[in-house]
């Protein structure tokens, strides 16, 4: 395995780091302050329910953020949890540049749209990491393991 695949896990583990803070930032900010939250875009929220909602939408969040973090504590579950972030990472960036042909461009569109279409890029180029990663460590066990049966017979 090369010097590369062999560093990529701690990559890998950024990447996947970055998601449990994002998503837990954007949870507690919808849970905690969901008005403060809503004024960044000028949506009104003109009832107890509306607000209700952005706080639920925050439960979300966060439920995403503890599967992420439980991806994280183990090398086993990595390449899940990258693959999750990415497919949730690029689906919100989809919806938001659909957004931006569809409604066109505002500036909080503008402003977020760059972080979450680079957060896709580098978490998809994550999960090809991981992926190449794992695969090589499956070689070189199973290569152990036809070496091995031969050692014990001297």
């Amino acid at each position: 395995m090369s010097d590369l695949l062999k560093r990529s896990i701690w990559l890998n583990r950024l990447v996947l780091g970055a998601g449990v803070v994002l998503f837990t930032q954007l949870g507690l900010g919808n849970m905690v302050g969901p008005v403060s939250v809503a004024s960044r875009t000028h949506t009104m929220l003109g009832s107890p329910d509306a607000i209700t909602a952005l706080r639920v939408q925050g439960s979300v969040f966060i439920g995403i953020a503890v599967i992420l973090a439980y991806c994280l504590a183990s090398e086993r579950r990595l390449l899940a949890g990258l693959g999750f972030f990415a497919s949730i990472i690029t689906g919100v960036a989809g919806v938001r540049c659909l957004g931006l042909v569809l409604d066109g461009p505002g500036s909080f569109t503008l402003m977020t749209l760059k972080a979450e279409v680079a957060m896709a890029v580098i978490s998809a180029c994550a999960v090809l990491l991981e992926r190449r990663r794992s695969k090589s460590l499956a070689a070189a066990a199973r290569a152990y393991a036809r070496v091995q049966p031969l050692a014990d017979e001297t």
